[in-house]
């Protein structure tokens, strides 16, 4: 008996599979879509962790706020002292006092950083100069940094957030601040102006401290 073949449509070849010419083209187009498409992804995971910082810090600040308000530290009479009688209280303000008194629904968290906290303490003197380490703030926006402009106050709020990258702490500056007032040329790591400030020096990572409150 005669076997036929079986016929094929025409113009389809019978081979399967890609040639290695085909394989080759394949993944250039696939390498080309990644770099198109994989730093997008990651712009827009940098984007949500910084607007996630900054927003829990506008939930801190309100919170703190609220505290404060609430328990009459707004008057020039009132007594501070019972703010700092528990050191490591004062320095975990968000999970000390804040928190389990209902004024946060969680401990104060930032993305950008490894760790972050509230704290509570008593402002420098008025001559003080804002650095990276100290609860000094200059809101005047000038350049160099003016002197401590909370001076006065009987305590100072802020958020301290630990091991933040330069290109987070400049983006979270612009974020918050607007644009970024370096103490100066040559120093691309500081920003001592305004409520963001840090001074990282020539390092890569370092401490930002964010103004809450004072009063």
């Amino acid at each position: 008996m005669k076997r036929t073949q079986p016929n094929h449509a025409p113009g389809l070849s019978r081979r399967s599979g890609f040639s290695p010419i085909e394989t080759v083209g394949a993944i250039s187009v696939v390498g080309m879509l990644a770099l198109s498409v994989v730093p997008q992804m990651f712009s827009v995971v940098t984007n949500a962790r910084l607007n996630q910082s900054a927003q829990t810090y506008m939930l801190a600040k309100t919170a703190a706020q609220r505290f404060l308000d609430q328990h009459r530290f707004d008057r020039p009479d009132t007594d501070y002292t019972p703010l700092f009688r528990d050191a490591e209280a004062a320095a975990h303000w968000d999970t000390a006092v804040l928190r389990p008194a209902g004024f946060l629904e969680d401990d104060f968290a930032a993305p950008i950083a490894t760790r972050a906290r509230l704290a509570v303490s008593a402002p420098p003197r008025s001559h003080t100069l804002p650095s990276g380490d100290n609860n000094a703030y200059s809101f005047s926006g000038f350049t160099p940094t003016a002197s401590n402009t909370i001076a006065g106050s009987q305590i100072v709020v802020e958020a301290i957030l630990e091991q933040v990258s330069l290109a987070d702490a400049r983006s979270l500056n612009s974020r918050i601040d607007g644009e970024d007032e370096s103490v100066g040329e040559g120093q691309p790591g500081t920003d001592l102006n305004g409520r963001v400030k840090y001074d990282f020096g020539t390092a890569k990572r370092g401490h930002v401290r964010l103004y809450v409150t004072h009063r």
